[in-house]
């Protein structure tokens, strides 16, 4: 489920969310990473390098001590640190700073998402159809006010045929949408992230998770959700299939404490 935070809040002495952006666009491989941001940022901007550099160790001290990012193991000792993203921060990047609506505008927005499914399940003109969604987070359990609609969504093509053929309807489909790419991922993408903008349709309050992100994620003690769209006992095997995989990954991930 989505995290709240408050704009008001600062990690190592930087806004809350300007942290949250920066690691959204894993700024945090490198020290060298994080120098970079800082320098972009206007306050910063014309600041010596060793102040830089101070406010740059402050706020990796922070990260690493709240467990949001993670020294990599390295291959060579001469080579320099790297870092990742743990679970924790991948969570923390995704994280909302909006203020909470009352529950009948959440409720209001879920009615129109839903229609929009409908919408899209309905038009041959779209070439994905939507086969599950599941709500999870603090509307499910009946919380007054809600941050975000956390919904799980999978997508199946509706073209039936090889991946080759599939790939040519497709890449006619991105083309005639006027969009340009030099790569066939984003023509082979383009269906599926079409759907998803309108689903999204600009709303704050929607956040989309695709259907294994939500399956493999760290489940708090009070998790709940609700099928809207498809199989509830197929979704309670997945889940179950997802719990094994996390753990599978936890086994073989390796995590250096500060």
């Amino acid at each position: 489920m989505t995290m709240q935070i408050s704009g008001k809040q600062e990690i190592g002495g930087v806004p809350v969310l300007k942290v949250r952006d920066w690691l959204a666009r894993d700024s945090t491989r490198t020290r060298n990473c994080l120098v970079a941001c800082f320098h972009r940022w206007k306050p910063t901007r014309y600041e010596p390098e060793e102040y830089i550099s101070r406010r740059v160790s402050t706020l990796m001290n922070a990260l690493l001590k709240l467990g949001y990012i993670a020294e990599e193991e390295k291959q060579y000792s001469y080579e320099g640190q790297w870092y990742k993203l743990t679970k924790l921060g991948k969570n923390f990047a995704q994280a909302s700073g909006a203020k909470r609506l009352k529950r009948e505008a959440a409720t209001q927005a879920l009615e129109s998402f839903m229609s929009r499914v409908t919408e899209v399940n309905a038009d041959p003109r779209f070439l994905v159809r939507i086969t599950r969604v599941v709500i999870f987070g603090s509307y499910v359990r009946g919380e007054e006010t809600v941050g975000d609609l956390d919904l799980a969504v999978d997508y199946e093509s509706k073209i039936t045929v090889n991946d080759k053929d599939r790939h040519k309807i497709y890449s006619e489909y991105f083309k005639a949408s006027g969009r340009t790419s030099p790569s066939f991922i984003d023509e082979w993408e383009w269906p599926k992230l079409e759907v998803k903008l309108l689903l999204k349709s600009r709303k704050r309050i929607i956040s989309l998770h695709d259907f294994y992100e939500f399956q493999v994620m760290p489940k708090a003690d009070n998790f709940s959700y609700e099928v809207l769209l498809g199989d509830p006992e197929q979704v309670k095997v997945d889940l179950l299939k997802g719990e094994t995989m996390e753990d599978a990954e936890e086994a073989t991930s390796v995590v250096t404490q500060p």
